[in-house]
């Protein structure tokens, strides 16, 4: 399943809350996973042509690791994994790390298809969360 990606933007995250109220959508839903105070990380912004923020990837650059938001209406349809491959490639393009860390819930089984079809490997299953890992080629 694919959908026209318009732009992908790396932004500030109050730039990505301004895209989101343009949009019409609750930054709330965003703001509870990623506050805002004392976080230091780029944001990829996926867009179409239809809705400048669909997707976002955080790339917290001091401890290697990615967070990631999709647009309410886009979950649970299969656009995760092409949106999350896209903004990865920028992360990659960008800070050239040598490792990238993803912590996932361990309820969240649509996120961890997510991160293993992007080739992150699970480092440490815990109770109530899993720590993947993604190692450059």
């Amino acid at each position: 399943m694919m959908t026209k990606i318009r732009d992908i933007a790396c932004l500030s995250q109050e730039n990505v809350i301004s895209r989101l109220k343009q949009n019409g959508i609750s930054c709330n839903d965003f703001t509870r996973h990623f506050p805002l105070n004392g976080v230091e990380a780029n944001c990829f912004c996926i867009s179409t042509p239809g809705n400048s923020c669909i997707f976002v990837l955080l790339y917290y650059y001091k401890s290697h690791q990615i967070g990631y938001w999709t647009n309410p209406e886009y979950r649970g349809k299969g656009f995760g994994r092409e949106f999350l491959k896209t903004a990865f490639k920028q992360v990659i393009h960008k800070h050239d790390p040598s490792y990238v860390l993803a912590r996932i819930n361990a309820d969240n089984t649509a996120s961890e298809k997510i991160v293993s079809a992007c080739k992150f490997k699970v480092m440490s299953n815990l109770t109530h969360q899993k720590l993947y890992v993604w190692y450059r080629p």
